[in-house]
């Protein structure tokens, strides 16, 4: 793994649904380095495996998951038991034109999808959260954001239904993830608290013995 001092994240763009451009399946991603969906890959992230992983960027890196694929971004994230979690994110090309925003030390909540990759435990990312920032890399289903042809919809009932549940499961998200920052901020100013007491307890003269 070759390390990489900053990555690019930002606000992902919704679907936009065209029922004009009906196929009966998502056409293939060209020359996809191993990224799509359709790939064995993209076949391994299961919606029924997810979860929410909350803590501090120890280091961002390059990675290549699975033999023949094109180099993609992972970050490990340090929780607040110790446990250290690779997340990956998705490939270089896509994450690196983002403009930086993560870095090393930076805390961050990953929403995403439980996965074994060449026998060792990862997290498939869906979505990336820092502040008010939100960064949506696959949907609920796993679609790549960098795959940009979608299954279109019969109806323009159906396709404000899509809308309203995506905007929905962002909101919510967004809110768990939230939440769990200002749990960590909430921690890490007791830590701070207690560390200052013992400081003080440390410099404070000896009672005199009587």
């Amino acid at each position: 793994m070759h390390r990489i001092t900053t990555i690019a994240l930002a606000l992902a763009l919704g679907l936009v649904i065209t029922p004009a451009l009906a196929f009966a399946k998502t056409p293939k991603l060209a020359d996809s380095g191993g990224w799509a969906q359709t790939d064995q890959y993209g076949q391994l992230f299961n919606p029924s495996q997810m979860v929410t992983v909350s803590g501090t960027v120890q280091s961002i890196n390059t990675v290549k998951p699975m033999e023949g694929m094109s180099e993609g971004v992972m970050v490990l994230v340090r929780t607040d038991s110790g446990q250290v979690v690779p997340v990956q994110l998705g490939p270089s090309w896509f994450i690196t034109r983002q403009g930086p925003i993560v870095q090393q030390g930076d805390t961050i909540s990953i929403h995403g999808s439980r996965a074994q990759v060449n026998g060792k435990p990862v997290v498939i990312a869906s979505t990336l959260m820092k502040g008010n920032m939100a960064l949506m890399l696959r949907d609920r289903r796993g679609m790549p954001v960098w795959q940009a042809w979608r299954p279109a919809h019969t109806s323009a009932q159906q396709q404000q239904q899509m809308e309203r549940m995506h905007q929905q499961e962002m909101q919510r998200r967004q809110q768990e993830m939230q939440q769990r920052q200002q749990e960590m901020q909430q921690r890490q100013q007791q830590l701070e608290q207690q560390r200052q007491m013992e400081r003080e307890q440390q410099q404070a003269p000896p009672t005199p013995t009587p």
